[in-house]
């Protein structure tokens, strides 16, 4: 898969591919990139794997526009709403296992 554009909304991340798809992937999953501002989202190069955008350190695997969670939802939303909360603190408080 080549990446033919890419842009931005709010929110989300959509890439056109050579094969005519429109594929997204929600921000939520790359917080440096949902904080960046936008000269920095757009410095970005792509390879035969990825996206990479130095200034904000964050990778991004074209395979990853395939997966079936673009948008993460219920507890992972959570999570990744409030990176405040410590996830393995919850998991002892609960008594379940911490991974």
């Amino acid at each position: 898969m080549k990446v033919e554009k890419l842009w931005f909304d709010k929110e989300n991340i959509f890439i056109l591919t050579d094969e005519g798809k429109v594929l997204w992937q929600s921000l939520r999953w790359y917080p440096r990139l949902l904080n960046a501002n936008p000269l920095q989202r757009l410095n970005y190069e792509i390879d035969s794997s990825g996206i990479r955008w130095d200034e904000v350190d964050e990778d991004m695997s074209l395979a990853s526009f395939s997966y079936d969670d673009p948008e993460p939802v219920g507890i992972a939303r959570i999570f990744r709403d409030h990176p405040e909360l410590n996830v393995s603190a919850i998991a002892r408080r609960m008594g379940i296992k911490q991974s």
